[in-house]
């Protein structure tokens, strides 16, 4: 793992972040874990921004957290030749993985 200033730490190899479940809460925490690992400059206006979202019980505002800023933040931190998202052949596997071309 590298670190940048503005982002946190880089992710350098392939791991994972979370495995067997597609539940949103389940997911939320898991990326937000991470988030907090690699040291996000952002991590707790994240963690705001969830709890607001949930504090309304709002799903289709959890489910755009989750997909459209989890998502974009954690590929911020993954290193050259790798991506965020789910591996290859496996829809509930969701980590840092080899860019496929």
């Amino acid at each position: 793992m590298s670190k940048s200033s503005d982002i946190g730490n880089i992710v350098t190899k392939p791991c994972s972040v979370s495995e067997g479940t597609l539940r949103t809460k389940d997911l939320t925490h898991a990326f937000l874990d991470k988030l907090c690992d690699l040291q996000d400059p952002h991590y707790v206006g994240l963690v705001r921004e969830y709890r607001d979202a949930k504090r309304e019980d709002d799903q289709d505002a959890l489910d755009w957290f989750l997909d459209e800023v989890l998502f974009g933040r954690l590929q911020m931190h993954a290193g050259r030749g790798l991506r965020f998202g789910t591996s290859e052949g496996d829809g509930a596997s969701f980590g840092f993985w080899k860019e496929v071309d």
